[in-house]
């Protein structure tokens, strides 16, 4: 007669006999492997596959007794999971009929090879047609990979009759494959099942069997009822409403107890993703957390989609139940129910920080989650939009919805309009959607940034805008106090309702200062803007004064019908306000020498000492001789003779600060007088500055030798990050291209987050011209730092968008 093999025998024997715990204990943890994986064949879930795997060895537990010796155990495992598993997936559809929500358990892809993607639906059914002992000796010999010896052994049989038994089982269930529309030959499928067919469940998931004692615990006659409980849910609904991981509170003989918990690390993939998400994201270790997952390679981001479209199950929520009802003792022994909500939020983060490869992967869990009402769930889905549109119909439609009907409930809005600035250019049809929220004082901040950004495209909100600058909100308000109140919903602590709330000067400004610079960007001077920006650069708040400070430097010579409230705002006791208001004033040019006197005044430095309220703060880059430089500069802009002999003194700051490297570099009657005060500083050890220096030189005279030479050579040689300097400023200077891409790739493939980000801003100077560096960028998608991923993405959506796919369906 067969015998159940050895050492499990000998553990079950000790189990029951005995009551040994670890007798039991080693049971499990030989045969988890098999039991998991069966269970994650049917359900497609790592959570539930656990969960059922739980009620496996439960029942082991309390059969145990009873089982027959001849029995092999693998076998007797792998068919209870089968039918626990499809009690279970039974259970879940009437549920879901139930609550009239169509659609399959949520899946969680995985990444096998395309036969064994194509064998798993089937296998377990497969295998559950063929006799006890074929069935017995295909689990022993793929599932737990036995020698033919082993195997014999456990059938009771030698090596060459295992070898026969197994080779006849593979036929057979070769045969019931082809039913199925599989063909393949028993030599492929035994192929296939050796590579796949032992995949090793989460390291010690199952080790830790511990023994209670009921008599001895706190509570043992609350602890018993429960326990008992459990086990006529189980009995009676037949697993239709069993309990989730950790749920393995079983009465053996009424007095003992046995607890399996479920959470250890994992060696597969998806139970990786997942333990990482729950171990390190939900606990607030972002960092580590995401280094982990980013190590993983890009096979993360189907898990990371399926765990950010994860729900509640039956299971699940029984669990949660019967864990908060457990005694206390109970408690201790098993993990809390996972907080299904935390994790889609965490893994949809996770996602939208991986950058445009992931999103534009889970593009479909992606954009699901924008119609979450909730901003906690929704936020990280809107930033991700910008990969998304405006190629997604069905993302840029969210998006619409999102803006048209979250007027009302600002906490939603603010997840659509927060959405990084890249996006708005590309889609100019939603202008009058985000015009709409400068209506209201809480959203009005974040709709002047949008329309901003959009620049010229958003000429028809000017109106709105200048109202905002002027009150802190759009519309027809009757006094200022009536612009500071709108509506938005409020947690009272018994649930969200609407409120009037109030904004306070500080908001109001804030709003204020947003739509003064995006007026500037948007680039239109009529005399309603010229006069809203004129009043704003004298305003009480110093935000206000510098936004429509930069805001008029934008403007530049159509703002000189306003110099005279200009001139009696341009002394400015705030540091940031005050650079501002100079580099403005200079970029009017000549029509602005009326403001010679004061320029002069502000120029030096015992002046601006008594005048500023923080003379050693450093506002903007603006300590007291960047303001003083500053107003050098704007004479020189207006007046250029006046501000000859002020040259070498702006050159002797380039390298230290772009601003007199923008000045010096701009078209100038003073070309000739620029170059000798620059000159010098090619001959600067510091690679930076002398290429700086060239730019400046080539910009005033294309034909200078020397700064050519300087340029050309540290573009060939020296650090990758000076390299690329030099090359970038060869480009913008002369268009030449020459070794170019060499250096962006290498940027591109560079650890550092600046350098890989300063490779992007040449390729994206560059255009078509970049097109040869599109493999650097494909590579970089994954780079290890945020900021360069979504340089990479950038660009590739710009030159070929057709290399970065969004994936289209489930």
């Amino acid at each position: 007669m067969k015998k159940m093999s050895t050492m499990d025998s000998e553990r079950l024997a000790r189990y029951v006999h005995e009551g040994s715990e670890a007798a039991f204990a080693e049971l499990v943890g030989q045969h988890f492997d098999l039991v998991c994986f069966s269970a994650l064949r049917h359900v497609h879930d790592s959570h539930l596959a656990q969960d059922i795997a739980q009620l496996v060895f439960a029942n082991l537990a309390r059969k145990a007794r009873s089982l027959p010796t001849h029995i092999v155990l693998a076998g007797w495992l792998h068919r209870d999971t089968h039918f626990t598993a499809l009690a279970l997936l039974r259970a879940e559809r009437r549920r879901r009929e139930r609550e009239s929500k169509a659609g399959p358990l949520a899946m969680m892809c995985s990444d096998p090879t395309p036969n064994w993607e194509q064998l798993t639906p089937v296998l377990d059914e497969a295998l559950d047609r063929l006799k006890r002992e074929d069935r017995d000796a295909i689990l022993l010999r793929f599932f737990q990979q036995r020698t033919f010896g082993e195997v014999g052994t456990a059938l009771g049989s030698n090596e060459e009759a295992a070898r026969k038994r197994v080779n006849r089982a593979l036929d057979k269930l070769r045969l019931f494959l082809a039913k199925r529309g599989i063909t393949t030959t028993a030599a492929a499928l035994a192929t296939v099942l050796t590579a796949n067919a032992a995949q090793a469940a989460p390291v010690g998931l199952a080790t830790a069997i511990t023994p209670a004692s009921l008599a001895a615990a706190a509570g043992p006659v609350p602890a018993l009822a429960w326990a008992k409980g459990v086990l006529k849910l189980i009995a009676l609904t037949k697993l239709q409403s069993a309990t989730a991981v950790g749920l393995a509170l079983l009465v053996v003989g009424g007095a003992a107890t046995v607890t399996i918990a479920l959470r250890t690390p994992s060696t597969s993939l998806r139970m990786q993703v997942q333990q990482i998400v729950e171990q390190k994201l939900m606990r607030g270790q972002w960092k580590a957390g995401m280094e982990e997952l980013w190590s993983l390679g890009t096979n993360v981001i189907p898990h990371l989609a399926g765990l950010s479209d994860i729900h509640d199950s039956v299971l699940a929520d029984d669990y949660a139940r019967l864990w908060r009802q457990a005694p206390a003792t109970v408690r201790n022994h098993l993990p809390p129910p996972l907080d299904r909500p935390r994790m889609r939020q965490a893994a949809m983060q996770a996602i939208e920080e991986l950058g445009p490869l992931a999103v534009r992967r889970a593009a479909p869990q992606v954009i699901d989650r924008l119609a979450e009402t909730d901003d906690r769930y929704n936020n990280y889905a809107a930033q991700g939009l910008r990969w998304l549109v405006p190629e997604s119909r069905l993302a840029l439609e969210r998006l619409r919805s999102g803006l048209a009907g979250t007027n009302a409930t600002w906490p939603v809005a603010r997840s659509f309009l927060n959405i990084d600035d890249s996006v708005w250019p590309k889609i100019p049809e939603v202008i009058p959607l985000v015009t709409n929220f400068l209506n209201t004082a809480e959203s009005a901040y974040h709709a002047a940034i949008v329309l901003g950004r959009l620049g010229s495209a958003a000429t028809s909100a000017v109106p709105a805008l200048v109202q905002a600058v002027e009150l802190g909100a759009a519309g027809s308000f009757p006094d200022q106090e009536s612009a500071r109140w709108y509506q938005a919903e409020v947690d009272s602590g018994r649930g969200m309702h609407p409120a009037r709330i109030r904004q306070d000067d500080k908001g109001l400004n804030h709003n204020r200062a947003m739509a003064a610079l995006a007026l500037g960007r948007i680039g239109v001077a009529t005399p309603e803007v010229r006069d809203a920006l004129a009043r704003a650069w004298n305003a009480p708040d110093p935000w206000v004064r510098g936004n429509a400070a930069q805001a008029v430097g934008l403007l530049g010579p159509t703002m000189t019908n306003c110099l005279p409230e200009l001139l009696a705002g341009l002394v400015d006791d705030n540091n940031g306000a005050l650079g501002h208001k100079l580099l403005a004033m200079g970029k009017l040019g000549p029509p602005a020498r009326d403001a010679l006197g004061t320029l002069r005044g502000l120029a030096e430095v015992r002046r601006l000492q008594a005048l500023v309220r923080e003379p050693n703060s450093q506002v903007v880059s603006m300590s007291l001789q960047d303001l003083s430089l500053t107003a050098k500069m704007a004479i020189c802009r207006i007046a250029p003779p006046e501000g000859r002999s002020w040259l070498p003194e702006i050159a002797a700051l380039i390298g230290r600060w772009y601003e007199p490297v923008e000045f010096l570099a701009e078209p100038s009657p003073l070309s000739n007088d620029i170059v000798r005060a620059v000159e010098p500083l090619l001959g600067q050890p510091d690679a930076a500055r002398q290429s700086l220096a060239a730019y400046v030189v080539v910009s005033q005279n294309r034909t200078h030798s020397g700064a050519l030479a300087v340029l050309r050579r540290n573009r060939s040689s020296g650090e990758v990050n000076d390299r690329l300097l030099a090359g970038q400023l060869l480009f913008r200077a002369l268009g030449e291209t020459n070794e170019l891409c060499a250096i962006v790739d290498e940027g591109f493939a560079a650890p550092q987050s600046h350098i890989g980000q300063g490779a992007g801003q040449i390729a994206e100077a560059m255009g078509e011209a970049a097109l040869p560096s599109l493999p650097a960028l494909k590579a970089a998608l994954w780079h290890k730092d945020r900021f360069v991923r979504q340089r990479a993405g950038m660009l590739i959506l710009k030159l070929a968008p057709q290399e970065l796919p969004i994936n289209q369906g489930k």
